[in-house]
């Protein structure tokens, strides 16, 4: 079979784009770890979601192409390649990234190769480079938004705007080609022309600060421009020149005698270094905003937390801070949200105060709890803090750092003992025991990411045995005791001045809202009937358990697939607060497919219990009778041991 590269589609919607360099993965961040991703990993269906063409502009591909990968190196391929657009065997290899796909019906000719990473294969055929991602919920989470949103950013060029890769051969990496145009001034990248509002400056200690006097830059096609970056005397905007080359990007004045400006263009953000700060700019036109996928408010706010430069040295002041990407240490943090979540629907099954107290005293939780991404302590890598709404009262309940690839919990706060963060990444915590005794604490994260390190702390004591005055101690060990503590004061005059010098951020969190309601649809949810409410379902598992005299008939239905166990009951303490169960009978039980049994109900003491088991994990209830109308109910039961298998 001839290959001919027919795509239908690509000649529409064509729109002008940066330079390409394609098979770098998200961001031009390369998955740690890929190389010892097998055949099995690879497996299943990849959709073509856009195809870079000749002139390096992405088009969406929406003619259903597509690529079937089995783990026994064979598949199924449908690009539109032949005349008939059908589809057609393949078998493929994959080694050290390198993913090629052969025709075995035409001599074992190779069709594409291309790269495997992060759940995206890119091909390349002929002039074209193909882009699938595998349609699956966990590969769709490491690009963090839904399938159509991949379209729209792919169109976009938010996946094609990192600088040049080192060399490498055709079959590996996609080839880039970036238009430009000499003149006298050096070389002109038209993918730069347009308008750069300055978003940020990062100082000489390596903060970022707001900028939002309105500076800005506008690049033109001949490789002239203006700039307005309040450095004139009246501050008029100042013609310029400009020229970039391999992403090295030079601004000079023909009419001013200003020093040139050295500077950098990647992924549609413009960076010059100027009088000791990183100042930054970002594209403000359509597509490049788009390429942020987020509007210029939102950059701000991100910006100032470090969203953009927490993979490099630019808050940490030197190289090598981090290596692990954003969306890794995200992908990290995942399995902590939900197992908040669940904490939050059942909390008997939290240690954590806060989640007692936002459940009971704040309902819905999940509205007025929430969470962000912040890089604390500038080290590269972001913390996950899980904090109050902005409009309750302000607490941070928790935070987590990444170390090794797992989630580490380093604080653990709650109404009477409260943290915040401020600008310079210090922790403070404000606590009390009592009118009389009150602590606050200045902390930062440890150099080991897993703990936190005391830099100061204050608290109120009795100075007296009557108890009549009360001091104020200090420490740097980060614990409320006397002996180990200097007396500052004799009184409590300075605690004002003290404290007030901390001044902590306001935190605009991401409601649990959405993660909430996903864990909630997973739970399922038993019903009990009985007798005549039982009905004649069409499916139905029965268990028999021998019991006629006084029995009562129990249907037990689920709004959702679940294991359920019958299982007897005998109190594990004198007080009915525990039991011990043992398994009677199992089946799985769904919308269409219940259960029905016979038990006795001998007493107030319960003698049955289910043991149910869904997505989100293993609980038990009692099945008991209600004494004032006989209704049957199930009420949650704390079970010290369980006994499975029958016997």
């Amino acid at each position: 079979m001839s290959v001919t590269a027919v795509f239908s589609g690509c000649g529409a919607g064509t729109k002008d784009a940066p330079a390409v360099t394609a098979v770098t993965g998200a961001a031009g961040e390369r998955t740690a770890g890929a190389e010892d991703i097998d055949k099995s990993a690879l497996a299943g269906n990849y959709d073509c979601v856009g195809v870079v063409d000749s002139t390096d502009t992405p088009l969406l591909n929406g003619s259903g192409e597509y690529l079937r990968l089995k783990e026994d190196g064979t598949g199924t391929m449908f690009f539109a390649l032949d005349e008939n657009d059908t589809e057609f065997p393949v078998t493929w290899t994959y080694e050290n990234d390198r993913i090629v796909v052969i025709d075995p019906g035409d001599n074992n000719t190779e069709v594409a190769a291309g790269t495997y990473i992060s759940g995206i294969i890119m091909l390349k055929v002929d002039e074209y480079i193909m882009v699938l991602a595998r349609d699956t919920t966990e590969e769709w989470k490491l690009w963090d938004h839904d399938r159509e949103q991949f379209d729209k950013d792919f169109l976009d060029g938010r996946y094609f705007v990192t600088k040049p890769a080192a060399e490498t051969s055709a079959d590996t990496q996609a080839q880039t080609v970036t238009e430009t145009a000499a003149n006298d001034a050096g070389s002109i990248d038209k993918a730069l022309v347009g308008r750069y509002d300055c978003v940020g400056v990062i100082d000489d200690g390596g903060y970022a600060l707001t900028y939002g006097d309105g500076e800005y830059l506008i690049l033109k096609d001949d490789g002239t421009g203006i700039m307005f970056f309040a450095l004139g005397e009246d501050d008029d905007e100042i013609p310029i020149t400009w020229s970039c080359k391999d992403g090295d990007l030079l601004i000079e004045s023909p009419t001013d005698e200003t020093d040139s400006m050295d500077g950098t263009f990647e992924n549609g953000i413009v960076k010059f270094v100027t009088d000791g700060m990183t100042m930054v700019l970002a594209g403000d036109t359509t597509a490049e905003w788009k390429a942020w996928n987020t509007d210029k408010d939102k950059f701000d706010s991100d910006f100032i937390d470090g969203k953009y430069f927490g993979a490099k040295s630019y808050l940490a002041g030197e190289e090598g801070a981090s290596s692990a990407s954003p969306a890794d240490v995200r992908a990290v943090y995942d399995d902590v949200l939900v197992g908040i979540a669940n904490e939050l629907l059942d909390p008997d099954s939290s240690d954590s105060n806060w989640v007692f107290e936002v459940v009971t005293y704040n309902p819905p939780a999940e509205n007025n709890v929430g969470y962000l991404y912040k890089d604390i302590n500038k080290d590269g890598t972001e913390e996950l803090i899980i904090c109050s709404a902005p409009e309750e009262y302000e607490n941070v309940y928790a935070i987590y750092t990444c170390k090794d690839g797992k989630a580490v919990q380093i604080l653990d706060g709650w109404s009477r003992n409260t943290y915040g963060i401020t600008e310079d990444g210090h922790i403070i915590n404000v606590g009390s025991s009592g009118a009389a005794y009150a602590i606050f604490g200045v902390f930062h994260i440890n150099d080991k990411n897993d703990d936190l390190e005391c830099d100061d702390v204050y608290f109120t004591e009795y100075t007296d045995e009557a108890e009549t005055k009360l001091g104020i101690y200090h420490n740097t060990e980060g614990i409320w005791d006397v002996a180990s503590s200097e007396l500052l004061y004799d009184n409590t005059d300075k605690w004002a001045e003290l404290t007030d010098g901390y001044k902590t951020i306001p935190l605009q969190p991401t409601l649990f809202t959405s993660i909430v309601n996903e864990q909630r649809a997973k739970i399922a949810e038993i019903f009990l009937s009985g007798s005549e409410d039982i009905g004649e379902p069409e499916y139905f598992t029965e268990w028999n358990t021998g019991i006629t005299e006084n029995g009562v008939r129990v249907r037990i239905d689920s709004n959702t697939i679940a294991e359920v166990v019958l299982v007897g009951l005998e109190p594990a303490d004198d007080y009915g607060y525990s039991f011990n169960a043992s398994e009677l009978f199992d089946a799985q039980i769904s919308p269409d497919k219940p259960v029905i049994t016979t038990l006795d109900f001998p007493g107030s003491v319960p003698h049955y219990g289910l043991e149910v088991t869904d997505e989100t994990g293993t609980r038990f209830y009692s099945i008991d009778m209600s004494g004032k109308d006989g209704s049957l109910e199930l009420n949650k039961i704390t079970v010290d041991n369980v006994e499975h298998g029958r016997g």
